[in-house]
């Protein structure tokens, strides 16, 4: 059960039905007079049900394929009315549970309803921040991403000549998903250090709320980055370890991110215990390589509106990244670090790029590079 391109989003639709005898209807569109029931029938062909978990301190299966499945471990449909026996609300804890009630929640003793909402994951309507995608433990959330639709008198909640209430909601995605891996050093037989650690990889200026107040992430180094925000991820490993991949083989670090329009959040790669007798401007140690631009290849076969729809910008015959759009998994690859690209300061080294292979897909996956400090 795969996404569409044009339908890259969870649910395709809702149907309402209330039924009574003898039902009058408000001047608020609500329903008055003997109670009804009301049937909310939730569409599950667009949603996936692979279970992945994804740890922001260690690797994890990157996704595969062009498109990747919406993980669902919770759905939880809840309709809002005058009266309504119970809470109004029912859970499934899982699609096949769902399904088992033939995609149908049946809500009783219901009077006068105004609206209808479904929560994926734990989804909720408003007031979103960076944490919400992860757990105490640091666990992202991943392809498991909280998601939240509705449908009321104003959108989409309609009633029928027959008294029948329909709807078609759309929960919609908050974060993109951006994968990182193949991370490499070039420089093995003519390495420049005696020795380098590799501490780990964040996302510094990483938006940290979906409020436009909510301010970014500004570390200026490896301790106040994994104090800031949950998307970094612990490596502490021999940077000139012989054939050393990170993570390993098929494996990557995942971390769900709010779309950001401008000042894109930037892939720092962090280094301690570096020695070297010709390799100068290291204080205490500590290194970066920092990402300069995100680059897509492949990019002629997208149309204009399709690169405009996934954030990418053609200027000077350079073909970049503008933007990270929710609902797209953002996989970068082949990341080649060579000494040069390694600065003593979090803006990384000077006047050096590097580039890795980036790929696009729909939850929903296009192709491209990025280029280092």
């Amino acid at each position: 059960m795969k996404f569409s391109k044009s339908l890259f989003l969870a649910f395709a639709g809702l149907g309402l039905f209330a039924c009574s005898n003898e039902d009058v209807t408000d001047g608020n569109g609500g329903i008055q007079g003997e109670s009804t029931r009301v049937t909310v029938t939730v569409n599950t062909d667009l949603l996936g049900s692979r279970s992945r978990t994804v740890d922001a301190a260690a690797p994890i299966e990157g996704s595969q394929g062009e498109t990747v499945d919406v993980e669902v471990s919770k759905i939880l449909v809840k309709v809002t009315a005058g009266t309504v026996d119970g809470n109004g609300e029912k859970t499934f804890n899982s699609l096949e549970e769902l399904e088992s009630a033939g995609n149908k929640a049946v809500f009783t003793g219901v009077r006068q309803p105004t609206k209808v909402e479904v929560f994926v994951n734990n989804g909720k309507a408003a007031d979103w921040t960076l944490a919400d995608f992860y757990t105490d433990d640091k666990s992202n959330l991943g392809l498991k991403a909280p998601m939240y639709g509705l449908a009321d008198k104003n959108s989409g909640l309609t009633q029928g000549e027959d008294g029948n209430y329909t709807a078609t909601i759309t929960p919609k995605h908050e974060t993109a998903l951006l994968e990182f891996s193949e991370i490499k050093h070039v420089d093995d037989d003519n390495c420049g250090f005696k020795s380098i650690t590799l501490d780990g990889l964040f996302l510094n200026g990483i938006k940290l709320g979906e409020a436009e107040s909510a301010g970014p992430l500004n570390a200026t180094d490896w301790e106040t980055a994994k104090s800031g925000a949950p998307t970094f991820s612990t490596i502490d490993e021999d940077f000139k370890k012989a054939n050393g991949q990170w993570p390993a083989a098929g494996q990557c670090y995942a971390y769900n991110i709010f779309p950001q329009a401008t000042n894109l959040p930037v892939l720092t790669l962090c280094f301690s215990n570096i020695a070297s007798d010709n390799i100068v401007g290291f204080v205490d140690g500590k290194g970066y390589a920092t990402v300069k631009n995100y680059k897509i290849e492949n990019v002629e076969d997208l149309s204009s509106d399709q690169r405009a729809a996934l954030g990418i910008a053609e200027e000077s015959g350079s073909v970049t990244l503008t933007k990270f759009v929710e609902g797209y998994v953002y996989k970068f690859t082949k990341l080649n670090v060579a000494d040069e690209n390694i600065g003593g300061t979090i803006e990384g080294g000077e006047d050096a790029s590097l580039t890795a292979t980036v790929k696009i897909v729909p939850w929903t996956i296009a192709e491209g590079t990025v280029e280092w400090n």
